[in-house]
């Protein structure tokens, strides 16, 4: 690691009170990555306050489940963990299934997202020809065209709910796949006093990084990268 580097990681294990290792400041690339580390050992530690952090609780639950279900070390799951390698597609649905968790909802896989589409656009096109062929006005075409394609889509559309094995959109950490899930709870949720959430460590990140390098705050992005854009040595 280069003299930037160290100095960086020294000030974000004083910022936080944590310790980085060598092994791990090799691993994190950008502000983001730091991120989620440092907010894996923020919810490592007991919250502040009577209520438990139900950031925290949901972590643990949803690392206890996969686990169990993979038959893993929980301490190999963490945060910065890909969502896509920790939980493999074929159990997905069992996991989703089998836990109290609200899971954002499973993806189709694109070619199936491609056969419901072609479905309907097929039925369609095809209506529209035997419409035209025995002379039916095209506006009264259409309107029939649309309503008797419905139920094929829909048959479809059932037929492939079994292929919902892909993450959801913009889930790609465990760390994604945590807040996606408190999402419901946590636009009524107010931290306890003490406690720090993802966002705040992003932005904490970013501007000790800015501060570091003497750059204005906007040039350190969460997926800016320390060493290419950064120019950190």
């Amino acid at each position: 690691m280069g003299l930037d580097t160290v100095e960086l990681v020294m000030q974000i294990e004083e910022d936080f009170g944590i310790t980085i290792s060598d092994a791990v400041a090799e691993h994190c690339r950008t502000p983001n990555d730091v991120a989620l580390y440092v907010y894996g050992q923020v919810l490592a530690r007991p919250a502040s306050g009577t209520a438990p952090n139900p950031l925290a609780a949901r972590f643990h639950e949803l690392r206890r489940a996969i686990a169990e279900l993979t038959k893993t070390s929980p301490d190999t799951i963490r945060l910065e963990s890909a969502a896509a390698e920790a939980i493999p597609r074929p159990l997905r649905r069992t996991l989703w299934s089998t836990t109290k968790i609200p899971h954002p909802e499973l993806q189709r896989p694109r070619w199936a997202r491609m056969c419901i589409l072609l479905t309907s656009l097929g039925v369609f096109i095809m209506l529209m020809g035997f419409f035209a062929a025995i002379r039916v006005d095209a506006a009264s075409a259409a309107i029939l065209a649309i309503a008797i394609s419905v139920p094929p889509t829909l048959v479809c559309t059932l037929l492939l709910r079994s292929f919902k094995r892909e993450m959801p959109r913009a889930v790609y950490t465990i760390n994604d796949l945590v807040l996606a899930s408190c999402g419901t709870y946590r636009k009524n949720y107010k931290p306890l006093e003490g406690e720090i959430t993802f966002p705040q460590v992003l932005l904490r990140i970013r501007q000790i990084t800015a501060d570091q390098m003497g750059i204005p705050l906007e040039k350190v992005q969460p997926r800016s990268r320390f060493v290419q854009d950064l120019d950190m040595g």
